[in-house]
């Protein structure tokens, strides 16, 4: 027996707005999350470390200010 498309087309609106469709790398995460907890606080702090820094901000100003500003266009030979 074939489903018309239109209704295959409900029944995956359906199934993804409801959250029932689970994919094999999402079942496969889920899985890896529940056997090892302590990885996603090890992800945490390494994403702190990244992106979680002090900014000096008279540091950065100095910075911009010693920095030589741009040509405009950087290919014209006659500047």
């Amino acid at each position: 027996m074939a489903i018309s498309l239109s209704r295959y087309g409900q029944f995956l609106d359906q199934t993804f707005r409801l959250g029932i469709y689970r994919s094999e790398y999402e079942q496969f995460l889920e899985q890896m999350r529940a056997q090892h907890p302590e990885w996603e606080r090890a992800q945490r702090e390494g994403l702190n470390r990244l992106w979680n820094k002090k900014v000096d901000l008279a540091e950065l100003k100095s910075y911009r200010e010693a920095s030589e500003k741009k040509k405009p266009y950087p290919y014209d030979v006659n500047f």
